[in-house]
């Protein structure tokens, strides 16, 4: 054995120490170098930058990202920083509020992200906090940390599909529902019905949209107890007056037919057909677009509501005895103004106006009354009337005949 050892020894020459000793020189020049880079890449990991030495543009899997640290998207101005698993994009870095640096870095120091034991994120430089912002997420384990609760601390965009395995619960629709006083009544509204607010009808405001269809699925046709065939009709072809409300046959198309969500009386015709004429032989009624759009309902997509007056007149949020808008009406204002002074001042379709306290749109049934319907800008005793004379559908004194008495049929 010491013999073989003794042959191997002599068989090493300098020169191959030599290619040994670099060999090594080089693995142990390769080994500091990762380890210098491990050392800054945990520095920067603290100060919430991306690796160095790797592609912030690329995932441990190779896909690309598509907001990497530095590139330009849309807006050109936005960028991005990882921070603990989170990207966080900046869209205008440099804008008021923010504070930040047009590239987040500057050329002597990064944008450092810092958690604060109060559950804050702090984006700050030597120099100071640029800004505060709560935690995106938090998880809450509470007593006996059988369950936990995830809290998203952002508005919440999903590119994807959102699975529900579980309850759905919106905290706010209870809220809402609960603003929406019962009619103890049944019958009578003697007072402001119970109307809706501008955010609990908006497109954002889920109860608000369920209320709304819902309201939409009771439509039916207002007929006049003077009449057995006469209901409330919307004359979209009027030249002069388009959108007036008139009294015609029944005949079950989309203009014959309203429904009531809370004081506003909106209409199931479609706001585009209104003073439209005949196509393709079939008047707008007869047409499955001149049907109101279930998009009509959100924001944006405004319904027609019944209104006193053609809308012109300014908002009035408080009733008095000041009259609406009508300048085409031929009908002679005449009459007995001790307890109604708007008499004969006609009703019309018009792009409802919820959420506001615009009054011309909003409107009550007469306390103690066989349904007769009265305008709340008015603070008199004015009614809407049946005139089975002319046809027209307009404001008079409150009185005690069929003309007044309005029944609904779906």
């Amino acid at each position: 054995m010491a013999l073989a050892l003794f042959a191997f020894a002599g068989a090493v020459t300098d020169a191959d120490l030599q290619q040994l000793e670099a060999r090594l020189g080089q693995q142990l020049a390769t080994l500091q170098s990762q380890v210098d880079l491990l050392r800054r890449e945990n520095a920067e990991l603290r100060q919430g930058r991306a690796l160095l030495g790797r592609d912030s543009t690329r995932d441990i899997m190779g896909s690309g990202l598509a907001g990497s640290e530095g590139r330009r998207l849309s807006p050109a101005t936005q960028r991005t920083m990882w921070h603990n698993g989170f990207l966080h994009r900046f869209d205008v870095p440099a804008s008021s509020g923010c504070g930040l640096e047009a590239d987040l870095h500057t050329s002597s120091e990064p944008l450092m992200i810092r958690r604060g034991q109060d559950g804050n994120l702090t984006m700050q430089y030597s120099t100071g906090a640029a800004f505060i912002t709560n935690a995106p997420v938090e998880v809450t384990h509470p007593s006996g940390c059988a369950t936990k609760t995830l809290t998203a601390n952002a508005h919440v965009e999903v590119t994807g599909d959102l699975m529900i395995e579980g309850d759905l619960m919106i905290h706010s629709m209870n809220a809402d529902a609960a603003g929406q006083p019962a009619n103890t009544n049944l019958v009578q509204l003697s007072a402001t019905p119970p109307a809706l607010s501008a955010d609990d009808v908006g497109a954002n405001n889920l109860m608000g949209l369920m209320l709304r269809f819902a309201a939409m699925s009771t439509a039916g046709t207002i007929k006049s107890a003077k009449s057995d065939t006469k209901v409330v009709d919307l004359n979209h072809g009027d030249a002069n007056s388009p959108g007036v409300m008139h009294m015609s046959d029944f005949h079950g198309r989309p203009n014959q037919y309203f429904f009531w969500m809370g004081p506003y009386i909106i209409s199931l015709f479609d706001p585009d057909c209104v003073g439209t004429h005949a196509t393709n032989n079939k008047a707008p009624e007869q047409q499955p677009t001149c049907v109101l759009q279930p998009y009509r309902l959100l924001d944006g997509g405004t319904p027609l509501c019944l209104t006193w007056g053609d809308g012109t007149a300014a908002a009035t949020t408080t009733a008095g005895n000041t009259c609406p808008a009508d300048p085409n009406n031929a009908a002679s204002h005449d009459g007995d103004f001790s307890q109604c002074s708007c008499l004969k001042y006609r009703f019309y379709l018009r792009p409802c106006t919820i959420g506001t306290t615009n009054l011309w749109q909003q409107f009550k049934i007469k306390s103690g009354s066989e349904g007769q319907i009265q305008p709340m800008a008015s603070s008199e005793n004015c009614c809407v009337d049946y005139d089975d004379g002319q046809g027209q559908v307009w404001s008079n004194q409150c009185n005690d005949m069929d003309n007044q008495k309005w029944l609904y049929y779906r």
